[in-house]
């Protein structure tokens, strides 16, 4: 691999992590929102009760999403994709390939790296986690 190529690699990386962290900004945004923060009138332990659970839900979210897309990765529901894909070509298409068959042209396929959304995730719950001592410290 050349630098060049390393480059473009790095950089759709940072971009992952870039969008994947937005999301989850905007994700709490509107738990905060939601939960008043923004109107006024809260105590400091109030803003670190709404902190804490913005951060906790929107990093949760974001890790599950990556282990579900870690998982599906992994060929963990490739008999359920198989057996919608299945039906459907039955009944619109009128013709099917194999379970083996299937399963060789899924696994040619590259596999999508799903880390950033577990790494990012997690570093929204450890805010959160950051969040809920603070709230203790201020109860």
């Amino acid at each position: 691999m050349d630098e060049f190529e390393k480059m473009e690699e790095r950089r759709k990386t940072a971009k992952q992590y870039a969008g994947s962290a937005l999301s989850g900004l905007l994700i709490s945004l509107a738990i905060m929102g939601y939960s008043g923060l923004f109107s006024g009138g809260n105590t400091t332990a109030g803003i670190m009760m709404i902190l804490s659970d913005a951060f906790f839900v929107s990093g949760t979210v974001l890790l599950g999403v990556g282990l579900l897309m870690w998982v599906a990765g992994e060929g963990m529901f490739d008999m359920l994709g198989f057996g919608v894909k299945l039906v459907w070509d039955v009944t619109v298409h009128h013709e099917w390939e194999s379970y083996r068959d299937y399963k060789a042209r899924k696994s040619a396929k590259p596999r999508v790296k799903v880390g950033f959304l577990t790494f990012v995730g997690t570093a929204f719950i450890l805010l959160g986690a950051m969040f809920t001592g603070l709230f203790y410290l201020y109860y």
